[in-house]
């Protein structure tokens, strides 16, 4: 679990993916996203997410709020897609478990927001904090 201490140890230059519920962040999962976002340099870090309604617009908001750059990787079935405009760059659209591990793949490390803060099974945002814990990413889980 991710605590407001952690931000000391991460770098000012970071590429962060962001996975999180549909139904938003909680105001501490928010708060903790807003202080890792005011530690990174903007010049030299940016944002992926999946452009899901929820947390991946809330994060964009932040991230917009605090000029980092954004990538948006958007899913192919467009039901919970939040249509963020404002991104430097926009993927092409990939199913959800392929678009979730590109945003993996393409972060330093990923910031999570899961709805419940232990591991579930049904879950895209717990399937991609396991897809990073197997490649060995870092996962910084923002706690309810």
């Amino acid at each position: 679990m991710f605590n407001i201490d952690d931000v000391y140890t991460l770098p000012q230059d970071l590429v962060i993916g962001i996975t999180g519920t549909r139904k938003g962040g909680s105001k501490h999962q928010l708060f903790l996203l807003r202080v890792i976002l005011i530690h990174v340099d903007s010049t030299k870090s940016s944002l992926h997410h999946g452009d899901c309604i929820g947390f991946d617009t809330e994060a964009h908001e932040a991230a917009r709020g605090w000029h980092v750059p954004i990538t948006i990787h958007p899913p192919l079935i467009p039901f919970n897609r939040a249509w963020c405009r404002g991104a430097i760059k926009v993927m092409d659209e990939e199913v959800y478990g392929v678009r979730n591990r590109a945003i993996v793949d393409a972060c330093d490390i990923l910031v999570a927001a899961p709805l419940r803060d232990k591991q579930q099974v049904k879950s895209g945002t717990w399937m991609t904090m396991r897809y990073a814990w197997d490649i060995g990413k870092p996962v910084h889980q923002l706690p309810r």
